[in-house]
């Protein structure tokens, strides 16, 4: 098994790449700070809204792409 976003070999616990793993990890302490912060946010709608930010990384995109789609 490897990502399913680059290819190179996974951590167990999530299946994604540590460069990978560590953006979803980013990304979800960032999204319970937003919801504290502002209330609550659709789950997808969030991670769209990272996709177009123009601060965010390259792996932040990838995984936000990555999760709405899994998402449904």
């Amino acid at each position: 098994m490897t990502c399913p976003i680059c290819g190179k070999e996974p951590i167990e616990a999530s299946g994604l790449c540590k460069h990978h793993d560590s953006a979803r990890l980013s990304i979800l302490v960032a999204y319970q700070k937003w919801i504290i912060a502002y209330g609550h946010m659709d789950w997808v709608e969030y991670l769209y809204s990272i996709e177009k930010l123009e601060g965010s990384g390259d792996w932040t995109r990838e995984v936000a792409k990555y999760l709405a789609l899994k998402q449904g």
